[in-house]
C-alpha cells in the first residue's frame, strides 16, 4: 500500500475503529479505585449540587486538580446520567481527537504513510488505551499539550501566524485549566532536550573539524547537517519577521491564556476567602488517609490562597517527595516504558537509534526532544505513576512511525536484521504469558469464566504468535499492522468480555445494591471501616462516609449513635471480637445483612471479604 489516498482511508477508517475500542466495556467494568471514582463522585457532586467553581469530594474540598476534567465529566453526566459511561466518556472522545490532530498534522508536515503509522502505533498502545478507557485527566491534558506542541514547532520553523500563536494561548490556558502548570514544565523540557541534541551535533561537527574527516558522506549521516549550519537549518520567526511583531503576537498569546483561566481563578479565590478558617486547614492537610499515607505532607494552615495553597501541595510537595506511596528510583520510567509502551516496545530499540541517527533532520529532533526532556523532568520528579509519561507518546510515536516507513521504503534493516529477530521471539513469548496471567485470579477467586478465561488466553497466544510467525516470515509490514490491529482487538476483548464477567472486581456495586435496597443512602447513616474504597461511595450514592477506626468497639458504637449501617471487613469483625470472657461483645448489637468477597485492587491487590452491617433495633 504505497497509495496516498488509500493510507489517509486506511488512518481514517483506523481512527474510528480505536475510538470504538475506546468506548466498549465502559459502562461495564467497574470504576477503578482509587482514582477514577473520585474524579467521578467530585464530578457528580458538582453537577448536583450546582458549585462549578470549587470541587468537592463527600465531606471534603479537593484540591488535586482545577476543575476542567470535572466539568467535562459533569457535563457528560448531564447528557448520559450519572455512570462509569459518561465518566468515562471525555477521555475517550480527547483521545480519538489526539488521534485525529496527529493524523492531520503528521501527513500535512511529512506523509500519508507516517501518519498511518503515527497513529496506529499511538492508538494500540497500553497506555493510550488505558488513559482513553479512565475518567482521569491524562486524556484530555494530553489533548491540548499536543496542541501546543504542535503550535511551538510551527513557531520554531517560522510559521508562526497569528492563529498559530491564538491556538497556542487557548491549548496552554486549557492545559492549566486540565492540571496545573505541569504543561509548562513539559514544554519548556521539550526545548531543554531539544538544546541538548541541537548541542550534540554541533560538538560532532566541531569534533570532525579538529580531526580533519571529511563531511562528505550520504544524506543519512547526522554530519550532513554540517552542509546547512545549525542556525540556518533551526531559522526562528525572528529571523523572517520584525521583533515587535513577534513581541505582539507572544502577548496576545499571554492575554489568551490569562482569559481562559482568569474568571475561574477570581471565583475561586473569593469562595476560599469565604470559608470557614478551619475548612481551609482541614483542605490544605487532606483527608486522613492521605496524610496517614504521606506524613511529611505540608502542614499549610490554607491562608495564602487556593491558588498558592494548591501550588504548594500538588506541584512543589509531589516534586520533592512521593505522595501516597507512588514513588520510584531513578530509571523508573525507562524500566515502566517497556509495559506500557506494549505492543510497540519491541520497536523502541530501533527507534531511538535511528532517531539519534536522524537528528539532524529538525522534526526527528523535536520529536525525540519532546520525548527526552519531559521523561528527564519526570524521573527528577519524585511523585511517580506511570502513566505521567504519557504526554511523551505522540512525539514517541512519530519517532516510531519514522522508523517503520525507514526500514519499509529505505531499506533499513533495523526491524530485520538477526537480533531484531531474536527480540521478536522474546516479545512473542512474554505476551503470550501476559495472556495466561488471568488464570492466577483462580487461585483466589471460584467460580471462575472459565470459557472466557479460555478464550482470552488462546486469543492473546494466536496473536502473539502470529506476530512473531510473520516478523520471522520477512513479511515485516504485515507483521507491524497486526501488531497494532490486534493489539485493538485484545483491549475490546478485555474490556467487552473478559473484565465484565470478573464477579470478583464487582465488590463495590455489589456491596452497593445492598446499601441501596434497604435505603441506606440518607447522609449520616452509613460508615466504612478497612474497606474505604471511593468507589462504593460513587456508587452507593455518595453519603457513605470513612472511618479511621479500624475496629469495632461499644464506644465507637456509642459515638456514632446515629449510624444504622456499617461497612467492614472480615478482618475488623473478626479484630472486633471481646479479648475477655468479662468484656461485652459490640458485634451482638449487629446484623450480618450480606457479605461479598473480591479483589481490592487498590489496597494492595488484597483479598477481602466485605461485610455489610445494620444496627439492630433496641426492642431486639
Amino acid at each position: 500500500m504505497t497509495d496516498p489516498r488509500r493510507f489517509s482511508r486506511a488512518t481514517l477508517i483506523l481512527i474510528v475503529a480505536a475510538f470504538v475500542v475506546y468506548l466498549v466495556g465502559n459502562a461495564d467494568v467497574p470504576l477503578w479505585d482509587r482514582d477514577e471514582p473520585r474524579y467521578a463522585q467530585c464530578s457528580r457532586q458538582m453537577l448536583e449540587s450546582g458549585d462549578w467553581v470549587l470541587p468537592r469530594y463527600l465531606g471534603d474540598l479537593r484540591l488535586a486538580k482545577p476543575p476542567l476534567i470535572y466539568w467535562l465529566q459533569a457535563s457528560s453526566m448531564t447528557a448520559f446520567g450519572v455512570n462509569e459511561f459518561a465518566a468515562r466518556l471525555p477521555s475517550a472522545i480527547a483521545m480519538a481527537l489526539t488521534l485525529t490532530l496527529l493524523a492531520v498534522a503528521v501527513r500535512k508536515g511529512l506523509s500519508a504513510e507516517h501518519a498511518f503509522w503515527s497513529v496506529l502505533v499511538m492508538a494500540a498502545s497500553v497506555m493510550t488505551v488505558v488513559s482513553a478507557k479512565a475518567c482521569l485527566t491524562d486524556s484530555v491534558l494530553l489533548l491540548f499539550i499536543t496542541i501546543a506542541q504542535l503550535c511551538l514547532y510551527l513557531i520554531w520553523r517560522g510559521r508562526g501566524t497569528w492563529p498559530v500563536f491564538c491556538i497556542l494561548g487557548l491549548a496552554i490556558g486549557l492545559t492549566l485549566m486540565t492540571k496545573g502548570p505541569v504543561g509548562l514544565g513539559i514544554h519548556a523540557m521539550t526545548f531543554v532536550g531539544y538544546g541538548l541534541l541541537t548541542w550534540s551535533l554541533r560538538w560532532k561537527k566541531k569534533s570532525a573539524e579538529l580531526e580533519g574527516r571529511t563531511e562528505e558522506r550520504t544524506p543519512s549521516t547526522t554530519l550532513d547537517y554540517a552542509r546547512s549550519t545549525v542556525a540556518t537549518a533551526d531559522a526562528l520567526v525572528v529571523s523572517k519577521a520584525p521583533a515587535s511583531r513577534i513581541l505582539l503576537k507572544v502577548m496576545t498569546a499571554i492575554v489568551l491564556v490569562v482569559a481562559v483561566c482568569l474568571p475561574w481563578v477570581i471565583l475561586v479565590e473569593q469562595r476560599w476567602a469565604a470559608l470557614p478558617a478551619d475548612v481551609r486547614a482541614e483542605a490544605a492537610r487532606g483527608s486522613e488517609r492521605k496524610r496517614a499515607a504521606d506524613p511529611d505532607a505540608p502542614r499549610s494552615t490554607g491562608e495564602h490562597g487556593y491558588i498558592w495553597t494548591v501550588i504548594e501541595k500538588e506541584v512543589i510537595h509531589r516534586s520533592k517527595v512521593g505522595q501516597e506511596g507512588h514513588s520510584g528510583p531513578p530509571g523508573y520510567y525507562l524500566a515502566a516504558i517497556w509495559g506500557i509502551f506494549l505492543p510497540w516496545s519491541l520497536l523502541l530499540p530501533a527507534t531511538i537509534v535511528l532517531a539519534w541517527k536522524r537528528r539532524h533532520l529538525v522534526h526527528v529532533r523535536f520529536a525525540l526532544g519532546a520525548v527526552l526532556g519531559p521523561w528527564l523532568m519526570f524521573e527528577i520528579v519524585q511523585t511517580k505513576l506511570p502513566h505521567y509519561l504519557l504526554p511523551c507518546f505522540v512525539p514517541l510515536a512519530i519517532l516510531t512511525a519514522d522508523a517503520i516507513v525507514q526500514c519499509l521504503r529505505h531499506g533499513v534493516a533495523a526491524l530485520s536484521d538477526r537480533a531484531f529477530r531474536r527480540g521478536a521471539v522474546a516479545w512473542g513469548i512474554v505476551f503470550g504469558l501476559l495472556g495466561l496471567t488471568p488464570w492466577l485470579a483462580a487461585t483466589w477467586f471460584t467460580p471462575q469464566p472459565w470459557i472466557i478465561l479460555a478464550i482470552v488466553s488462546i486469543a492473546a497466544i494466536a496473536y502473539a504468535a502470529y506476530v512473531v510467525r510473520t516478523f520471522l516470515a520477512g513479511q515485516t509490514q504485515r507483521a507491524l499492522v497486526a501488531m497494532g490491529l490486534g493489539g485493538l482487538l485484545m483491549y475490546g476483548l478485555l474490556f467487552r468480555v473478559f473484565l465484565p464477567s470478573c464477579d470478583y472486581l464487582q465488590l463495590a456495586p455489589k456491596t452497593a445494591d445492598v446499601l441501596i435496597a434497604n435505603k441506606a443512602t440518607e447522609p449520616g447513616k452509613v460508615l466504612m471501616l478497612d474497606y474505604k474504597e471511593p468507589s462504593l461511595a460513587f456508587y452507593q450514592g455518595g453519603t457513605i462516609r470513612e472511618h479511621p477506626s479500624n475496629i469495632l468497639t461499644g464506644k465507637l458504637l456509642d459515638l456514632t449513635k446515629n449510624v444504622d449501617w456499617y461497612v467492614v471487613t472480615r478482618d475488623v469483625w473478626n479484630a472486633s471480637a471481646p479479648k475477655s470472657p468479662a468484656e461485652a461483645d459490640p458485634r451482638l448489637s449487629l446484623d450480618i445483612v450480606s457479605t461479598f468477597r473480591g479483589l481490592d485492587v487498590a489496597d494492595g491487590m488484597r483479598n477481602v471479604e466485605v461485610m455489610v452491617l445494620k444496627r439492630k433495633q433496641p426492642s431486639q
